[in-house]
């Protein structure tokens, strides 16, 4: 699969659709207030991710440029992982509406290092219900 930021491929077709989700901020624990689906796809060269963020009004999804790693002000999404599932380090990906990324290392429990910039590609579009994240780590 390719990261073009579209969901038209025909594998995500294949990848089940995992949706429901729940806010931190600003109210932890309520239904989010607006729909997002979210697929997973792996081959032996990536592990892909699949974000539909659809919106009321997704004309003012926030899609601002800015530099790597940099808190934006704008619309994004984060996937955190957990690979040795011990719930204390990890790393995570980001990517805004406007295509810029923003990865870190986390540790401690709660910290992060933005210093570590990860080898990934994204790719964003938006469409007449949101926008769509497209991630092949």
């Amino acid at each position: 699969m390719c990261a073009d930021g579209r969901d038209d491929d025909v594998a995500w077709q294949a990848a089940p659709a995992f949706g429901a989700f729940r806010q931190r901020d600003p109210e932890e624990g309520r239904p989010a207030s607006e729909a997002t689906e979210v697929r997973v796809a792996y081959d032996d060269a990536a592990l892909y991710v699949l974000l539909v963020l659809q919106d009321r009004e997704p004309d003012k999804v926030v899609g601002r440029l800015g530099r790597r790693d940099a808190e934006a002000d704008a619309d994004l999404v984060r996937v955190y992982l957990d690979p040795a599932h011990d719930h204390k380090t990890g790393v995570y990906f980001e990517v805004s509406a406007a295509g810029v990324q923003g990865d870190a290392i986390l540790f401690n429990d709660s910290w992060d290092d933005r210093s570590w910039d990860g080898v990934w590609d994204s790719a964003v579009s938006r469409g007449e219900e949101g926008w769509t994240a497209e991630l092949r780590l």
